[in-house]
């Protein structure tokens, strides 16, 4: 599966981030939209994310990256002290999710999260969701250690083949992809060996997404190999003080996640150095056909691939933070989540404005049919 980023700014029960669904193809200052062939160092984006200055980095197809120097160091899975030695690692906005408008940056890894395990020499890395964000030379993991104690989802040195090669000292080669499509990514253990299998502790006895008012609400209590944990709202929430929630990292199994959970993989902004935060977390599917919504009051069954739905938060429920103000507006009649404001420039530009015989709605932000009904 994939990671979710939402659809209207600060999204629900994933802490997921999204843009407004913006179709504009460079990016925006206020309401002027810079097309993606206009963009220059100090108005840089894509795919309509609020524009940025690079500083000293270069715009690059819609992206600040810090110039090449000395190519073939610093690169990703290469020796690091610090994160400027990382200079060749990608950086900037996520190609996997270039309108989310969040940066990822390189930054030098010296151990794993959750266990006593060091990266020989260091290792230069980026956070990422997919493959995509690591360049041509790298590989993302995807999460896929956290049992072993690296939750990250980080970008690993591609090895294996003749334009690859092998890895550098203190790290084998191994396989993590499958027996018919392997893939192979620099491991921090000349053996090929690797550490002792996290606890993730108990599987929770209680639905990710009950309400609650407290952690011991939602199960067990926290651990080193993962968590449960009422996500707590100064507003009081949907249904209570917040909602209960957990991180799968370690566990990597819907079961751990409680009765009718699963474990879902989602990304949201987080501090220097490292610019975004992908992680696992508990949260509960739905049909997403049209249907009936299986998700509990003040949640909504939103896409997160092409078969199954994930309940978020509903756009317009006590403390979920609503939408991009001025990209997207909240869709309370419908489906509770954010949608296109037609008043914006790149809508009317690129989607071709409202629906024949409906009109855009100045102060909603909706195309309304004259019988004063939602079209859009």
């Amino acid at each position: 599966t994939g990671a979710t980023a939402g659809t209207g700014g600060t999204a629900g029960a994933g802490g997921t981030a999204g843009t407004g669904g913006s179709t504009c193809s460079g990016c925006f200052t206020g309401t002027t939209c810079f097309a993606g062939g206009a963009t220059s160092n100090t108005n840089c984006g894509i795919n309509g994310v609020m524009c940025q200055d690079c500083g000293t980095a270069v715009c690059m197809n819609g992206t600040c990256t810090q110039p090449i120097v000395d190519a073939g160091t610093g690169r990703v899975g290469e020796a690091c002290t610090t994160g400027a030695s990382c200079r060749n690692t990608p950086t900037g906005a996520l190609a996997s999710f270039p309108t989310s408008g969040i940066i990822a940056s390189a930054y030098c890894k010296l151990r794993f999260d959750n266990a006593n395990v060091t990266y020989p020499g260091g290792h230069c890395t980026r956070r990422c969701v997919d493959d995509s964000d690591c360049g041509a030379d790298g590989v993302c993991s995807e999460g896929s250690f956290g049992a072993v104690g690296e939750p990250d989802s980080m970008c690993w040195k591609r090895c294996g083949t003749a334009a690859f090669g092998g890895c550098r000292d203190g790290y084998e080669c191994i396989n993590i992809g499958s027996s018919t499509s392997p893939i192979g990514a620099c491991w921090p253990f000349p053996d090929g060996g690797q550490p002792d299998l996290i606890d993730a502790g108990p599987d929770s006895p209680v639905a990710p997404l009950s309400p609650c008012r407290e952690h011991s609400d939602c199960g067990s209590p926290i651990n080193d190999g993962g968590w449960f944990g009422c996500a707590l709202r100064p507003d009081g929430g949907p249904g209570g003080f917040g909602f209960c929630t957990g991180d799968c990292s370690a566990a990597q199994t819907s079961t751990f996640c409680g009765p009718g959970g699963a474990c879902f993989r989602t990304l949201s902004r987080d501090v220097a150095p490292f610019g975004v935060n992908v992680f696992a977390e508990c949260g509960r599917t739905c049909p997403f056909d049209g249907g009936v919504s299986t998700c509990p009051s003040g949640f909504t069954c939103e896409e997160f691939n092409a078969n199954t739905g994930q309940c978020g938060l509903r756009c317009d429920a006590p403390g979920s933070g609503g939408c991009n103000p001025g990209v997207g507006v909240c869709d309370s009649l419908k489906s509770g989540t954010c949608i296109f404001n037609c008043n914006h420039p790149s809508f009317r530009a690129n989607d071709g404005g409202c629906p024949v015989d409906s009109v855009c709605s100045v102060d909603a932000g909706f195309c309304l049919y004259a019988d004063g009904g939602q079209a859009n």
